[in-house]
């Protein structure tokens, strides 16, 4: 091989090599900090805990969700329903469930014209309607679901920790092609820029909570002025974390894996949409959202660059070893790939098109990053937002 053509050679190595390395690191990294999170173990609630779970035009998904609720048996658990406005049949529903149980509340909400967003109002408001002598409340997506005892394992779980609010995420149930492909790695995104380990080091500035699942103490909740405080925000579980913790709170993650399940997408557009609305403030605005978006692309696309240009080496000087290199390390690369979706308890064939995945991540990130630079707005649950919130 003539000196000009090494040189091709070593350059067409280096987009894949580096992504392997990548690859090869970020699942030391995965794997390391699974073993930071905490366990939660399944245990019967005894001690008063209210439920407070927040819906909007969610007929499809509540059912499920306050039938697993109400499955605890225990005479501690208060459910309190705050309908935030609801067009489609969500309070008849729960309305149904409250005839049944009588441990189940529904208020109904909507928009008052208090200036906010629409979730963290609704929250505020259903703080203000809990007990006041409760000392903790879980707040509770309405498309997620626990299993029985998952409840008392929650609060055995902060209490037993010290901190002040314990989150997590649930399992990923992704029923279609697009949510297996996509969803994880928008999860895993976050994962890794809000790694467990700094999030519950003290001495870290690191926040983070996930809003569809939190257990907080009641006075670490009012000390920080609750969801009152972070009711401009689309994002208002990772403002709380970061209030939280910049009082001296400390948070704790866990592995909520087997006890939460959660569908948080059914198609490209809710995915858009969903992570479209948070990618601006959970990245730290449209800059670096633009450039993680950059990145994706450029990461995801770099074994087929290096492919591409190993075949041009093979066809133009019948020199296949470049090829073979290159390969080798593309074969890995997806290995490796398929290994980290397997720590986060998904299935490994979407490894074989992460650079379709990335791509359709990057266009998100760049979409978001560009409308908050354009003063746009997100759309969700048929209502309208700042972008840059």
């Amino acid at each position: 091989m003539a000196p000009t053509e090494a040189l091709f050679a070593i350059a067409a190595t280096i987009p894949v090599a580096t992504v392997f390395l990548l690859v090869a690191r970020g699942l030391v990294v995965a794997r390391r900090e699974a073993r930071a999170l905490l366990v939660v173990e399944a245990a019967p609630l005894d001690t008063p805990l209210t439920v407070v779970v927040p819906a909007r035009n969610e007929a499809a998904r509540i059912g499920p969700t306050l039938d697993a609720l109400l499955a605890d048996e225990s005479a501690h658990l208060r459910v309190l329903v705050v309908d935030d406005g609801s067009t489609d049949d969500t309070r008849e529903i729960v309305r149904a469930f409250a005839a049944r149980d009588v441990r189940l509340t529904l208020h109904e909400g909507g928009d008052d014209g208090t200036p906010g967003f629409g979730k963290p109002l609704a929250l505020a408001r259903a703080t203000s309607l809990v007990d006041a002598g409760a000392q903790e409340i879980l707040f509770l997506d309405a498309d997620v679901t626990l299993t029985r005892g998952a409840l008392g394992g929650l609060v055995r779980a902060r209490r037993a920790s010290g901190a002040a609010a314990l989150s997590g995420n649930p399992r990923l149930v992704c029923a279609s092609v697009v949510e297996e492909a996509l969803v994880p790695a928008f999860v895993a995104l976050v994962a890794a820029l809000y790694r467990p380990s700094r999030v519950m080091d003290p001495r870290d500035d690191a926040a983070f909570l996930n809003g569809q699942c939190i257990l907080v103490a009641r006075a670490a909740l009012d000390d920080v002025g609750g969801f009152f405080a972070v009711k401009d925000t689309v994002l208002e579980d990772v403002a709380l974390a970061r209030l939280l913790k910049a009082r001296g709170h400390a948070l704790a993650l866990a592995d909520l894996r087997p006890h939460a399940a959660t569908r948080m997408a059914t198609s490209w557009r809710e995915v858009r949409a969903s992570f479209g609305k948070n990618a601006v403030p959970l990245f730290g605005g449209p800059l670096r959202t633009f450039l993680l978006g950059a990145l994706a692309l450029v990461l995801g696309e770099a074994p087929l660059v290096s492919l591409a240009a190993a075949l041009a080496l093979f066809v133009l000087v019948d020199d296949a070893r470049a090829l073979g290199l290159v390969g080798a390390l593309a074969l890995a690369t997806v290995v490796g790939q398929g290994a980290l979706r397997r720590t986060m308890g998904q299935r490994a064939w979407p490894a074989l098109v992460v650079p379709f995945t990335q791509a359709c991540v990057s266009f998100v990130l760049v979409e978001a990053s560009l409308r908050a630079w354009r003063g746009g707005t997100v759309h969700w649950r048929g209502r309208s937002y700042p972008s840059s919130t």
